[in-house]
């Protein structure tokens, strides 16, 4: 592997149709589409110089760029601002890509190979994207546009996410406090969908059996369908059930939508408030604070919202004898 040691006005590289890039940054903006070729190239956007301080490594069948920075490895810095920099980015359409972010804004296109894009508070945005696609942010907003089929994961705090188009052949979404929309065909899976406080749409005309670990979340279908179960514990099966997706959320709602009636509006215009199908029983003074101090336990980091979901649904069970 090679190391430039100045940067020229672009950076090109054959890294072969299924070669690999890597890019770490802190605070510029990505703007990545497929070559029509085997070639890796960077330059500035709208016309920019690269910046002189661009580390580059070269290897037989990958590039790797590299912003230094104060921040060493890049990794979740909150409150950075982006430093007006904008790359432009052409990759072999089926590469492994592994992008890293603190601030910036990270857009691909056409990108068919494994995907790693990560940033802390910029958002991101695929289009005509396939491939195996793992994304990651903090305080972003998340869009992915399918185009084939996919197999994705998705992991953001306080962002949004969208996903449109195509086919998804497994997908896990896990969010916080954000909104989550799915509206792309279902594969085989398995299907996950993980929030705190986030509501998530649905837009199907296909059969699903949703199962649902919930605090004081609920599910909801637009659709003919049949539900069972009670707080805590509930499923929900439109149609012939074929395609399954578990959902766990502490307070978050999950409706299922018909794309005919959902329209283009943002998640919480398109689907108003969830009506609750059920009233929470009264529980036990100590139930309720077991309840409390599990959800403390998820706020302070202590335990993930996989273990908080357990744990609740333990003790959900446990009330119900």
């Amino acid at each position: 592997m090679t190391r430039d040691t100045a940067t020229p006005a672009t950076i090109e590289h054959r890294i072969g149709p299924t070669g690999r890039l890597s890019v770490k940054v802190a605070d510029w903006d990505l703007v990545l589409a497929a070559s029509p070729d085997d070639i890796a190239r960077v330059r500035g956007a709208d016309g920019q110089a690269l910046p002189d301080e661009l580390e580059v490594e070269r290897g037989s069948d990958s590039l790797s760029i590299r912003q230094p920075s104060r921040f060493p490895d890049v990794g979740f810095v909150m409150g950075a601002q982006a430093g007006g920099r904008r790359l432009a980015i052409e990759v072999p359409a089926h590469a492994a890509v592994n992008i890293d972010s603190a601030s910036g804004d990270i857009a691909a296109s056409g990108l068919r190979g494994e995907q790693r894009l990560r940033t802390a508070s910029g958002d991101l945005r695929l289009d005509g994207a396939a491939g195996d696609i793992t994304t990651e942010t903090v305080s972003g907003d998340i869009s992915v546009g399918v185009e084939g089929s996919v197999g994705l994961a998705v992991k953001t705090v306080s962002g949004d996410v969208s996903v449109e188009g195509g086919r998804v052949e497994r997908v896990r979404l896990a969010t916080t406090s954000g909104d989550v929309r799915l509206t792309s065909e279902l594969g085989a899976g398995p299907h996950a969908i993980m929030t705190v406080s986030g509501d998530a749409i649905l837009l199907s005309n296909r059969g699903l059996r949703i199962t649902a670990v919930t605090v004081a979340g609920d599910l909801k279908s637009d659709l003919p369908h049949t539900s069972e179960g009670g707080p805590g514990r509930r499923s929900l099966v439109v149609g012939d059930g074929a395609t399954e997706l578990q959902f766990r959320s502490v307070s978050g709602d999950l409706r299922v939508m018909d794309p005919a009636a959902a329209g283009n509006g943002r998640i919480a215009a398109a689907a108003g408030p969830i009506a609750s199908q059920h009233s929470p029983a009264s529980e036990p003074d100590a139930t309720e604070a077991t309840r409390l101090d599990i959800l403390r336990a998820l706020e302070s980091g202590e335990i993930d919202i996989a273990e908080a979901t357990n744990r609740l649904a333990t003790l959900d069970g446990a009330t119900d004898d």
